[in-house]
């Protein structure tokens, strides 16, 4: 009934496009014109490019969300409203102690009714003041679409990413829309809308979802919230439905981010979590940015022009050494790579800011997160740090060795757990 129900919202808002554009194209008086069978013709060859032009714009990612936004009870129109996904944003508030001289957490703006993603960070700056630490849009320009098209990888501002992290290649269709991967014999596939890399799957599932159960309450020093989201899935492509618990706990020192995801289904699925917030300056500039990363290899990859991993890990070049020794400067620089921990390893990296007078250090707190994604493109202005618990393209048969790198086998009623904490802490000036 449900399925009905969808289907017949698509088909009602693309005629309501449909009977727009044709009344704009073809005016009473030119129905019966010798131009209209060309104008048909011509419609039909265009049709395709439009529809192409449209997807690479994110517009069906658009389409979507208003369907989604019907079928939510009482929900109101995203497009005309400060409602991401249709759902009141969640925010996070720490009141700054009035005489502190070091750096503090101010707030985090979360979006249940997009997978709980972490749209923004906040945080007093000794003689600076309230600073955004993250490169992200408002709120209301993320509901009125016009953040423009996808500048590089993970441009989904924030997205706690699930059932997999990173970027989803396998088999791409022949106008690159969508990818199909195999697992265990059932094939999925899924969309690259919105993706800044053609024949890319990026992100996951859950920041298209909105969340079934919300609450939020005061702690002494702080707030914490929380998100339940049900039977996850693909419209069926997923071998399995799964149940979501996003939970968020802000201090003035510390931001923790918790992800438990079930298999909520009666067939064993496919999981990885991920989540690659992009950090902003925040002053100074992107060059003076400096990085203290893990120990560990990188994963290789065969065509760079095409990003695909070999299976292999290899030892860490120069580039991305400097970072690991001790703190470095990216000094106009850009550093594009996944470092892939041992297992049982600690997971700790740092972004520091000596110009702005403050660092933030992630650390994992589930064992499973071993995959550490950098993404810092020379001349952006954005540095995004993730921590993900499968390698990209995590179908591929070329993480089929003994240590691996796809996803968690999840069994019906098992758990996946994925954590991270985030601390502010003061650093000198140069």
């Amino acid at each position: 009934m449900e399925e009905n129900r969808i289907g017949f919202l698509y088909l009602r808002l693309v005629r309501r496009w449909l009977e727009g554009l044709w009344l704009n194209l073809f005016p009473r008086g030119l129905m019966r014109s010798r131009w209209l069978p060309l104008a048909a013709i011509a419609l039909l060859v265009l049709g395709p490019l439009t529809g192409w032009q449209l997807h690479r714009m994110g517009q069906f990612r658009k389409l979507k969300r208003e369907i989604r936004t019907e079928l939510q009870p009482g929900a109101v129109d995203v497009g005309n409203s400060s409602r991401p996904g249709g759902m009141d944003p969640v925010q996070l508030v720490h009141a700054p102690a009035g005489s502190s001289d070091a750096p503090e957490f101010l707030s985090a703006t979360l979006l249940p009714g997009l997978g709980m993603s972490v749209l923004q960070i906040t945080a007093n700056l000794p003689g600076r003041g309230e600073v955004p630490l993250l490169a992200a849009p408002t709120v209301e320009e993320l509901v009125d679409e016009t953040t423009g098209p996808p500048k590089g990888f993970n441009d989904d501002f924030g997205a706690i990413e699930l059932p997999w992290g990173g970027e989803l290649m396998g088999t791409t269709n022949p106008i690159e829309t969508s990818v199909t991967a195999n697992w265990h014999g059932k094939s999925m596939e899924e969309t690259t809308t919105g993706s800044a890399q053609l024949g890319v799957a990026e992100g996951g599932l859950l920041r298209n979802a909105g969340a079934a159960q919300v609450a939020q309450s005061a702690l002494p020093d702080g707030m914490q919230a929380s998100a339940l989201f049900r039977a996850v899935t693909t419209e069926e492509r997923w071998p399995s439905r799964t149940d979501v618990l996003v939970s968020a706990q802000l201090s003035g020192r510390v931001l923790e981010l918790r992800v438990t995801a079930k298999n909520a289904g009666t067939e064993a699925e496919p999981i990885g979590v991920g989540w690659h917030p992009r950090f902003a300056p925040a002053g100074g500039t992107r060059e003076q940015v400096e990085l203290l990363l893990p120990a560990g290899q990188v994963m290789e990859i065969g065509d760079a022009a095409e990003g695909v991993p070999t299976g292999k890990t290899v030892t860490a070049g120069g580039t991305v050494q400097r970072f690991q020794a001790h703190p470095a400067s990216l000094d106009g620089g850009g550093v594009e790579t996944t470092l892939v921990t041992r297992p049982g390893a600690p997971v700790q990296l740092e972004l520091r800011n000596p110009h702005a007078g403050y660092g933030l250090r992630l650390t994992a707190l589930s064992s499973n997160i071993r995959a550490v994604r950098i993404s810092a493109p020379g001349g952006a202005d954005y540095v995004s740090l993730g921590l993900q618990t499968n390698l990209d393209d995590p179908f591929g048969k070329e993480w089929a060795s003994p240590e691996g790198g796809g996803m968690v086998n999840l069994a019906p009623g098992e758990t996946i757990e994925w954590g991270v904490r985030m601390e502010i802490f003061a650093v000198p000036a140069p």
